[in-house]
């Protein structure tokens, strides 16, 4: 896969409906691991949480596949005054398993690193979705240890693993 064919995008609400088509097509897969997918039951849904981020200020891309739409990339839990921030992502499951997220994230942290000037990026997945958890180890990050029954989903709670990132393991050469 050719990393030149992912790049991330501000989500504008434009995008609500081609992101709705996405969530419309995975939401069983999603259910496994995103706890909002039953509530986002049409496209208003959606349209109102990126007019949302807009308004914010927040830092919430489109990740971008040969200029087709396939998921979403966000900082979040965002704490100022230790200059950290947390990662969230999706991914279309028809576009799983080709390096794109592994990539769209890469270009997030030299985001964070560089313009945010971030300290610490943290990712923080169900231990049991390995496939989540690939992109941290993928990136160097350091898995700082499991939060027991951390995250309530689908009527019981799963252990999170918690990985980090500091600027200092970052290779200042792909900072943006």
């Amino acid at each position: 896969m050719n990393k030149d064919f992912v790049t991330l995008a501000l989500l504008k609400v434009d995008d609500a409906a081609e992101m709705f088509d996405i969530v419309e097509r995975n939401r069983d897969h999603f259910r496994s691991f995103l706890t909002w997918i039953d509530g986002c039951t049409d496209v208003s849904h959606i349209a109102s949480s990126i007019a949302d981020s807009i308004k914010q200020g927040s830092h919430r891309y489109g990740i971008f596949y040969k200029g087709q739409l396939v998921g979403t990339i966000n900082f979040h839990g965002t704490d100022k005054s230790n200059m950290s921030d947390g990662v969230g992502y999706w991914l279309d499951a028809a576009h799983q398993g080709n390096g794109i997220m592994t990539a769209a994230t890469h270009q997030l942290l030299a985001i964070g690193f560089g313009q945010l000037g971030l300290n610490t990026i943290r990712i923080k997945c169900a231990v049991d979705n390995l496939a989540s958890r690939g992109i941290p180890e993928r990136l160097g990050f350091t898995l700082e240890g499991v939060l027991r029954q951390n995250q309530y989903l689908n009527g019981q709670y799963v252990d999170m693993a918690l990985y980090s990132l500091l600027a200092s393991e970052f290779p200042t050469s792909l900072v943006k």
